[in-house]
């Protein structure tokens, strides 16, 4: 099996993630990564997947490691070329697997950061203007924050998906669709962003402007992250999200409710903002319990 052959099945995997729906952004990510991968195999002489071993795939990893990457980042450059070739294998395209015996510990569970009410209210603060872009930050803030949806997800929306007290989510993550409730403050701050924007867009338009027009996936994340700026936050792609999901457990929200709305398949992710929220609790135990009157 001829290197190029290598490149073929790429293209395979990658056609099959994407008919499963799988974000197109996903898959690019995805053939970046196996390009890379597929390519230093190359450099070490393997013309095909018969020729890839164990020894292959630790000189990957030491490369990898030595690029100073985040544990996250390395394991991804772990995880995502083992699912290629455990394609492979399904497909019978390879007769064994080399990342049996290479293994690659999961990164440590990290707590989700969430948005205090101070710095919601500076983020609220920093959409204070009389620019009709002022008034599309704040539906923004307040539809993030009320919602928990994904910045991608959350772009896709249509002016008619605005106007229903619920909205259908179309393109979550592996194309799973769901309904979330939106806040009547956050329908509210919309329509009075709706009625300022000059574009006066249509049921079926996109329901983010820019000045130049609908706002792309990236235009969208880059006005997020100018609202940031502005109240002297470095604000996360899922900052809105981890606030939603926290402020949701902590006020006493069920993890089932939670998860549906956010989308997830299991309470894994859920898990860690609990942590979160069992912080806080230890914090306000450890401040307002009665033990502390008896000196």
């Amino acid at each position: 099996m001829e290197n190029a052959r290598f490149s073929l099945l790429l293209d395979a995997f990658l056609e099959e993630l994407l008919s499963d729906g799988r974000r197109s952004t996903t898959v690019e990510n995805y053939r970046y990564l196996l390009r890379e991968f597929i390519d230093f195999l190359a450099g070490l002489g393997c013309t095909g997947p018969v020729d890839v071993t164990e020894s292959h795939i630790r000189q990957w990893m030491i490369h990898k490691r030595q690029q100073n990457l985040s544990e996250i980042s390395v394991h991804n450059c772990y995880r995502i070329p083992r699912r290629f070739w455990r394609w492979c294998l399904e497909n019978e395209f390879a007769n064994r697997d080399p990342f049996l015996r290479v293994s690659c510990p999961p990164p440590k569970v990290q707590i989700k950061r969430a948005l205090t009410d101070e710095q919601i209210r500076a983020l609220l603060k920093a959409c204070e203007g009389k620019h009709w872009t002022r008034k599309r930050d704040r539906a923004i803030v307040l539809f993030l924050l009320g919602t928990g949806l994904r910045l991608t997800e959350a772009q896709a929306l249509t002016v008619a998906d605005s106007k229903q007290q619920s909205v259908l989510v179309r393109h979550g993550k592996h194309g799973k669709q769901r309904i979330v409730p939106v806040p009547s403050q956050a329908r509210l701050a919309i329509m009075k962003y709706l009625i300022a924007c000059p574009f006066q867009p249509g049921d079926e338009d996109p329901l983010w402007w820019g000045t130049r027009g609908a706002l792309t996936r990236d235009g969208f994340q880059q006005v997020v992250r100018d609202i940031g700026e502005r109240a002297g936050l470095k604000l996360g792609p899922h900052m809105f999200r981890h606030t939603f999901a926290t402020r949701m457990l902590a006020a006493g929200a069920s993890m089932e409710h939670v998860r549906l709305l956010m989308g997830h398949s299991d309470y894994t992710v859920l898990r860690n903002y609990l942590h979160l929220v069992e912080r806080d609790l230890q914090e306000t135990v450890q401040k307002f319990n009665p033990l502390n009157r008896l000196g």
